[in-house]
């Protein structure tokens, strides 16, 4: 851990690194003269655990040598730099070396990310799953990836072989940006590993986000971010020779992404290039391009001083690497001609022409669709209750409801994760399968098996349910324990009403009909003082406009005892008025949200926004959902 004046962050991260549970570390601390408390807590960890080595330097060295230094005094096998103000949970080291022990090829192993507030709350989450696991690329491609505005940096805190970092230590780029480059060092040299399990939480500091983006406007700050990628690429020891040779199209790639800083662009750029370089006309011209490129960069690097035979310097191998690339841009470029000419004159025109059309008609229909979820305005406060508004029919209205609906989730305090992260043990209940029933109509059974698996999970033994109607839910949610009492609460019968005569028809005549109790009210004349704080789990199902939920949810939390759970049902976009309660509601009070179901969830004493997910088993749809960010949520009742 190298460390400057970290105070303000640096108990946090102390804590949580001797906490973890690999049994062999040293934890190395390097104090670069700071000037605040941090020596004073760096020494008072170090009195405390044998295994922290603490180093003062007697001035500044400024920010690389410190980096440098913690390494250079490194005994392990293993090696890992640790920021002063980010943390880890206990498995962070033990998970990667396991990864790394498996995988001998790998020079570095690293997880998924969550990068946290400076007060903690979650602000998102990095991963790299799919085509951006750099595990599932050669050499050229991971060292292209690293060189898009993705996050790959955050690999510089990966777990490495301790030698694999030593022999890159002396190439190190000294210059604003430096991890980057330094990572595409490693990523050229050697696999790299990554597991999907957020183990690591990142500290997001705005102010450090715009200091550097401050520098980076300076032209002289990019060109010698892009002259340290050349002078690395071409001094380091530990890349392969055949890695070296692509330096004129890795020297464009981050000229690109010194440039626009687009990584979509880029890197579909660089790869169609690279898999079919003849496709289009300007790519080889590209080729040519990047040759220039390399010798651009060796200029200034060469022509400070050129000593000895001109064959054996810098200049003269680029210039030659610069020549050849161009030489091979320009034959690309003919053939790329002669490829045209084949298809304009002899080629499957006709079938052509069926692709771009099918193409066309296609992105017509997206362009369409995107429009309209741009433009449609939010309806009104006084649209909200309307029901001809709720339930319209045509496109334009169910358009504007999926606007409006993603826009209230967008600016909500509502966390989204799946059921198996907010509850590990889940799938060890069980439920009667009658509740997957067609008879009863309802299109989305699995929330109900979810609330119903929740209630069971928890061992509810007082459960109050806003909304009756059949009572299926009722049923199940009775089956939680053989002392579960269900209270379940709904308006009076009234012949005007067909549903009626099968409010409750599910429980009744069952062996749980004597274990609930119904109750033919309307929930706004409710007198939730006899039961106050006495039920142990509260579903909210009932009227959905927005005045109804407010009210329901006021006494809903007067029912509640402490510990217990509160679960709302059909927080969809056909909902208006309970979506516009809980933007509001939320942003005293946050809600977790079941990811693929219309349920929000209270849990009594957890916030759900520093509540720590439970990790999930990987699967095909995760991989998916993560590489393909253009798929759009199919919501329940469109």
């Amino acid at each position: 851990m190298p460390v400057h004046n970290g105070a303000r962050f640096l108990e946090r991260a102390l804590v949580s690194l001797r906490a973890q549970d690999y049994p062999a570390i040293e934890i190395i601390i390097s104090d670069n003269a700071s000037s605040d408390e941090t020596h004073a807590i760096c020494a008072r960890h170090a009195g405390e655990d044998a295994r922290i080595r603490l180093i003062r330097q007697t001035e500044n060295r400024g920010p690389h040598a410190n980096f440098e230094a913690v390494c250079l005094e490194a005994r392990g096998r293993y090696f890992m730099w640790a920021a002063d103000d980010d943390f880890w949970l206990p498995t962070f080291v033990s998970r990667l070396v396991a990864e790394l022990e498996a995988h001998s090829e790998a020079g570095a192993a690293m997880c998924a990310t969550r990068r946290v507030r400076e007060d903690g709350t979650p602000l998102d989450e990095i991963r790299f799953l799919g085509r951006d696991d750099l595990a599932r690329m050669g050499a050229l491609r991971r060292g292209l990836a690293v060189l898009t505005p993705r996050k790959y940096n955050l690999f510089i805190y990966a777990v490495y072989r301790a030698e694999f970092v030593r022999k890159g230590l002396p190439y190190f780029p000294r210059v604003l940006g430096g991890d980057r480059i330094f990572v595409l060092q490693f990523a050229l040299t050697a696999p790299l590993r990554y597991v999907d399990e957020i183990l690591y939480l990142r500290t997001h500091r705005p102010a450090h986000e715009a200091s550097y983006l401050a520098q980076f406007k300076s032209l002289r700050v990019r060109f010698g971010q892009f002259r340290a990628l050349c002078a690395m690429i071409y001094r380091s020891a530990i890349i392969p020779g055949r890695a070296k040779l692509a330096l004129p199209i890795l020297a464009l790639a981050y000229a690109l992404f010194l440039v626009r800083k687009e990584a979509f662009q880029v890197k579909t750029e660089l790869i169609s290039m690279l898999r079919g370089v003849h496709r289009r006309r300007w790519e080889g011209a590209a080729v040519a391009l990047a040759g220039l490129f390399a010798t651009a960069g060796y200029l200034a690097d060469a022509a400070g001083g050129v000593s000895g035979r001109l064959t054996a310097s810098p200049l003269f191998i680029w210039t030659v690497l610069g020549i050849l690339g161009a030489i091979v841009g320009l034959v690309l470029v003919k053939l790329d001609a002669y490829r045209r000419f084949w298809l304009r004159n002899v080629g499957d025109i006709a079938g052509r022409q069926r692709e771009v059309e099918a193409r066309y008609e296609n992105f017509e229909r997206f362009a369409k669709f995107a429009t309209d979820l741009l433009l449609a305005p939010p309806p009104s406060r006084s649209d909200v209750n309307l029901e001809g508004w709720a339930y319209g029919q045509n496109n334009q209205n169910t358009v504007r409801k999926q606007v409006y609906f993603a826009r209230s989730l967008e600016v909500s305090r509502i966390r989204e994760l799946y059921l198996k992260e907010i509850f590990p043990d889940i799938e060890a209940v069980s439920l009667p399968i009658g509740a997957v029933n067609e008879v009863s109509g309802h299109a989305n059974k699995a929330d109900m098996l979810y609330v119903c698996a929740i209630a069971k999970l928890r061992g509810a033994k007082r459960i109050f349910e806003f909304g009756t109607y059949q009572g299926r839910t009722t049923y199940h949610l009775a089956l939680a324990s053989e002392q579960t009492q269900v209270t379940t609460l709904d308006l009076p019968p009234d012949p005007k009403w067909a549903y009626s005569k099968y409010n409750g028809i599910y429980f009744r005549g069952t062996p749980v009909e004597r274990r609930v109790t119904q109750l033919f009210q309307d929930s706004r004349t409710l007198d939730t003082r006899p039961l106050a704080n006495s039920f142990d789990f509260v579903f909210v199902d009932a009227d959905h406009s927005y005045d109804s939920v407010k009210n329901d949810t006021q006494k809903a939390f007067e029912l509640l005892c402490p510990g217990g759970i509160i679960m709302w049902h059909d927080y969809a976009p056909k909902s208006a008025g309970l979506v516009q309660f809980f933007k509001e509601f939320t942003q005293q009070r946050p809600l977790f949200r079941v990811k693929g179901t219309c349920l929000l969830l209270h849990i009594d004493g957890v916030d759900p926004m520093t509540f720590e997910p439970h990790p999930m088993l990987p699967s095909l749809e995760l991989e998916h959902k993560a590489t393909d960010p253009f798929q759009i949520e199919q919501i329940y009742h469109h």
